[in-house]
């Protein structure tokens, strides 16, 4: 089990840029922080388990997560010259494609 950890909130300042404060910090004390970008969530390549492996990793140590860019491709849309649909995840072929994307994302990082 994780050491415990102080705890921690989010102040957005404007646009894309937040404070985190970290309450309850004595000395010898560390956090940790997932950091991370690019995750193509709906890439057909991308890496769930690994993705699930690192965010529950997180949860146990109670660390922020922080995501810098590139969520998602979206590379599949009826207007992108991009678009292979033998390079789109099984799970975003039934129903509205953009629409797909997101409800399975919500499905997927909800608990985190």
């Amino acid at each position: 089990m994780a050491p415990a950890s102080p705890t921690w909130t989010v102040e957005p300042v404007s646009g894309n840029v937040h404070i985190i404060r970290f309450a309850g910090i004595m000395a010898g004390w560390e956090q940790r922080i997932l950091l991370t970008g690019d995750r193509h969530h709906d890439n057909l390549n991308a890496d769930h388990r690994m993705e699930l492996k690192h965010l529950e990793r997180a949860r146990e140590y109670n660390a922020p997560i922080i995501d810098i860019g590139d969520f998602f491709c979206l590379m599949q849309g009826k207007y992108d010259p991009r678009k292979s649909y033998t390079d789109m995840r099984p799970e975003l072929t039934d129903g509205p494609y953009l629409d797909r994307v997101i409800d399975t994302a919500e499905d997927f990082y909800s608990p985190y």
